[in-house]
């Protein structure tokens, strides 16, 4: 059957790829049989990607931020699909997702339909800002090798670590910690992300980042706001009336990440988080979804801790960015080297040069 319709395809000529956006012509070509799992992503993302048509069609100088997805297709069978997601509200840095592979293909290599689908995605949103990001999984060779061939450069890898058992209750929508270190007078809460307290947990996050991955992922604070669920917080500790953030939690907002949070610490180890980040911890074990917490793999204290209080290690992932700061910073200086250069020569005097006065002995 596969020789045949390879034969009846290479007739027709339709033996090369094909990057198109999601549409409804699709349906009929997607199997939903052995892919039941995708279908109501498939759904919503064909919503977004009608939404995204809708808004940039009304306004052709703007880019939409709504989710985009593409898929690859060889003839009139779909072989593969990517998702691309805003990483903050102005969609200057976007995220693309791992390639999902539906069928093999016939006239192409595997790799060459990831490379199409990642190459065309960087195409498909048209700013002169826009910075990218992705995150695979430290052993899919193939996908990090076309990231490294598009211009991404790795920033760092990620632990991802899940808990042992998930079947109660998340949190509550109110502080659902309250704890009391009898030997040190610690009084540990945790507080849901609001507009009070969200530039505590900004900070936070910015001195875990390299300057150059801020930079990429250009956040504010209206994204921290909208990084919340009820997972996300942050873990306050109060001591004879002085109070002080020590860690947090805020959701990972990547095309393939439902459920994963971001941990966040200051530079400088912190003691309490021992016995404070021990019941935040206890609490999300008891979640009824399956979470997962990420951690830098170079933060060794934090890991330690992890590991001690019996989370599981399920992945290591590569975080690597693509950005146009360093073109700009470029043009940047040669402007301001070309600017310098006219500045000199209108220093320049246009007369001779008198001669100095001399104080030798006559």
């Amino acid at each position: 059957m596969e020789k045949l319709l390879a034969t009846r395809l290479q007739e027709k000529g339709t033996n090369t790829i094909r990057v198109e956006l999601l549409g409804l012509s699709h349906l009929f070509q997607f199997p939903f049989k052995d892919h039941q799992k995708f279908i109501p992503n498939f759904h919503s993302l064909l919503i977004t990607n009608g939404v995204a048509k809708a808004e940039e069609s009304i306004n052709n100088r703007i880019t939409s931020i709504q989710p985009r997805c593409l898929v690859a297709l060889e003839g009139n069978r779909l072989l593969a699909s990517v998702i691309l997601k805003p990483s903050n509200k102005r969609g200057t840095c976007w995220s693309i997702s791992l390639p999902k592979v539906f069928k093999e293909p016939i006239f192409n290599s595997l790799r060459e339909v990831k490379f199409s689908l990642m190459k065309k995605s960087l195409d498909l949103v048209p700013r002169a800002q826009t910075n990218w990001l992705v995150k695979y999984p430290t052993d899919c060779i193939d996908e990090l090798s076309i990231a490294r061939e598009l211009g991404f450069q790795p920033h760092k890898i990620i632990n991802i670590w899940s808990f042992k058992s998930n079947n109660h209750e998340p949190f509550k929508k109110s502080n659902s910690l309250h704890t009391i270190d009898n030997s040190e007078n610690n009084i540990f809460t945790w507080e849901r992300i609001n507009k009070s307290n969200a530039r505590s947990l900004w900070k936070l996050e910015m001195a875990g980042e390299s300057v150059h991955l801020r930079e990429i992922i250009d956040r504010q604070l209206l994204d921290i706001i909208n990084l919340s669920n009820d997972y996300t917080g942050l873990l306050f500790c109060n001591n004879e009336g002085f109070s002080s953030v020590i860690a947090g939690l805020i959701k990972q907002d990547f095309p393939d990440e439902i459920t994963t949070l971001k941990f966040l610490r200051d530079i400088i180890w912190d003691n309490r988080l021992n016995n404070g980040l021990t019941q935040v911890l206890n609490k999300l074990s008891l979640s009824k979804n399956k979470l997962f917490i990420e951690t830098n793999t170079n933060d060794e204290q934090i890991n330690k801790l992890f590991n001690k209080l019996g989370l599981i290690k399920q992945s290591e992932r590569l975080l690597l960015g693509k950005t146009i700061l360093k073109r700009n910073r470029l043009k940047s200086k040669v402007l301001n080297k070309t600017t310098i250069e006219s500045m000199l020569q209108k220093l320049t005097p246009s007369n001779s040069p008198q001669p100095s006065p001399s104080v030798s002995s006559r």
